[in-house]
């Protein structure tokens, strides 16, 4: 039985790898589709009058926030020449054939693998594109956190059930080991990043299940402050953390969530007279 046990165990492990593997090589993806926008939007005026030194500090500033994640970002002119660079081992030549590509169809270009991203530059709506830019991305650290959560997964579970397992009969350990109820499958929803789902019932037991379910409660509250964690790096490493024009991010609420620091600075300057005040705020929507 105990072989058994660990033949299952070691396949979902090896299953919730290669899942978790996917689910960052597709959120690297989507941030590089989401990112590299919002960068040539804040380096079309660089390009535009060609002032290639806010060019080059943007970049590298974006690149340097990402902790890792991007790997590199080139910019080139309307005639496809390199105009700005930033490298942090990408591949420069492919990002810059990958940009000129994007120029020359007026489209956003992906490479193979889905990590390089480009995209025309426009200085402004329905005029001609002023450049391109193109960014690559690594999910390589976002797997090894995902491995690192994995390993921590395995080591409780080795650790709870060794000290189960010496104390139960094969009848008891059957007893025991069955799900509280097998309608509601939470550990399955944590498996699947659903980190908000709580597990209130079975913590309430006083036997090894109790303690089974308080050990996932708290793993699942550590994971969702992790994801919080990663969101915020995420605002840090993108451009409106670099940029000079002050942005406010809010929720369909209109809740705020994220203020750069020129619009925390823009604030300060008129606290006095917004204090009290009910303001209508136009939101455009991303």
């Amino acid at each position: 039985m105990v072989i058994c046990g660990a033949i299952y165990g070691a396949a979902l492990t090896v299953l919730s790898i290669e899942a978790q593997h996917t689910r960052t090589e597709q959120a690297t993806r989507d941030k590089a589709q989401e990112i590299t926008p919002m960068i040539a939007r804040q380096i079309a005026g660089a390009v535009r009058f060609e002032k290639r030194p806010p060019a080059n500090s943007l970049l590298e500033a974006v690149i340097d926030d990402s902790h890792g994640q991007s790997l590199g970002a080139i910019a080139v002119t309307a005639d496809g020449a390199e105009f700005a660079s930033h490298s942090d081992g990408a591949n420069l030549e492919a990002l810059t054939e990958l940009a000129r590509k994007s120029l020359a169809s007026g489209n956003p270009e992906t490479s193979t693998d889905g990590f390089s991203y480009a995209i025309p530059i426009y200085a402004a709506e329905n005029s001609p594109a002023v450049g391109a830019l193109a960014t690559q991305w690594t999910p390589a650290i976002g797997i090894a956190q995902g491995n690192a959560d994995m390993l921590r997964t395995v080591l409780i579970t080795a650790a709870i059930f060794s000290r189960l397992y010496p104390r139960c009969g094969l009848g008891d350990l059957c007893r025991h080991c069955a799900p509280a109820d097998p309608r509601e499958r939470r550990d399955d929803k944590v498996a699947g990043a659903d980190y908000a789902t709580e597990i209130p019932p079975e913590r309430k037991r006083r036997d090894e299940i109790g303690a089974i379910a308080n050990s996932l409660e708290d793993f699942r509250h550590s994971l969702a402050q992790s994801q919080e964690a990663n969101f915020q790096a995420l605002l840090r490493g993108s451009a409106l953390e670099a940029s000079s024009a002050p942005l406010m991010l809010c929720n369909n609420d209109r809740q705020i969530l994220y203020c750069n620091p020129a619009m925390i600075s823009f604030f300060l300057k008129i606290i006095s007279t917004i204090c009290g005040r009910n303001l209508q705020i136009s939101i455009r929507r991303i």
